[in-house]
């Protein structure tokens, strides 16, 4: 009888001991305005990410019209670049029995700020900076079919050695 109380209390000690994890918890959705996108970011009250929640944008009018519908990325963002001014609504579902709707309003001013300027290289220059600027483009070239040569004679020279009688 002692045994059957012990695990009693036991099993009915366990959802006090989860209760922080089987708590409710909502979803948030947070907006950040980076001209020219709107950057959405999607966690749990409990600070937890919503990665790959569905969203869906709605441009503003009447009715609403999607406008973009894709997933979050494993932090819980997403990322549009609106074309006008208005109310937008965003409305993230994790698929999971939480949805939360978002609204965004966007100015006149926000749409004519445009993106930041850069700081550092242009993307898919791979050839620019201060080392590839010093050396001239015969040169570079030169090194290149150096290169070819040599990873072709490595290749052939493995090859004459698993000849037999070569």
């Amino acid at each position: 009888m002692k045994r059957a109380l012990a695990v009693a209390a036991a099993l009915a000690a366990v959802p006090a001991l989860c209760a922080g994890r089987l708590a409710g918890h909502g979803l948030e959705v947070q907006a950040r305005l980076h001209p020219p996108a709107v950057v959405l970011r999607a966690v749990y009250s409990g600070g937890d990410t919503a990665a790959f929640a569905a969203v869906q944008v709605l441009a503003p009018g009447t009715p609403p019209v999607v406008y973009q519908s894709g997933h979050a990325d494993a932090s819980g963002r997403f990322a549009f670049v609106p074309d006008r001014e208005g109310e937008w609504q965003a409305i993230v579902d994790d698929e999971l029995g939480h949805r939360e709707k978002c609204r965004i309003t966007v100015d006149r001013a926000f749409l004519e700020a445009g993106p930041a300027p850069s700081k550092g290289r242009a993307a898919g220059n791979a050839a620019s900076g201060p080392a590839a600027a010093r050396l001239p483009l015969w040169l570079r070239a030169a090194v290149g079919v150096a290169l070819i040569l040599g990873a072709t004679g490595v290749l052939y020279g493995l090859r004459a050695r698993r000849r037999p009688g070569g």
